[in-house]
């Protein structure tokens, strides 16, 4: 269950911007289209490695969480 959790969040951080653009919302989505069709690398990297860092935070918050929910991992 958590890791269908922690990866369900990651297609939602990519379906972000789709749904920003689609829809005009105001936000991350919005910004990086933006800088993409200006060519704005600096900011495209940017908010891909915020994204990206946002991503492996969640999975590493995931893969600690198995240690407190499931008893066959924790130390004897």
């Amino acid at each position: 269950m958590l890791t269908v959790i922690g990866l369900t969040y990651g297609f939602m951080l990519g379906g972000s911007v789709v749904i920003e653009y689609v829809f005009d919302w105001p936000g991350l989505g919005g910004y990086v289209v933006g800088a993409i069709s200006r060519n704005d690398y600096p900011a495209v990297m940017g908010v891909t490695m915020f994204l990206s860092i946002i991503y492996l935070t969640v999975n590493l918050i995931v893969d600690l969480l198995y240690h407190a929910v499931d008893p066959r991992l924790r130390h004897s």
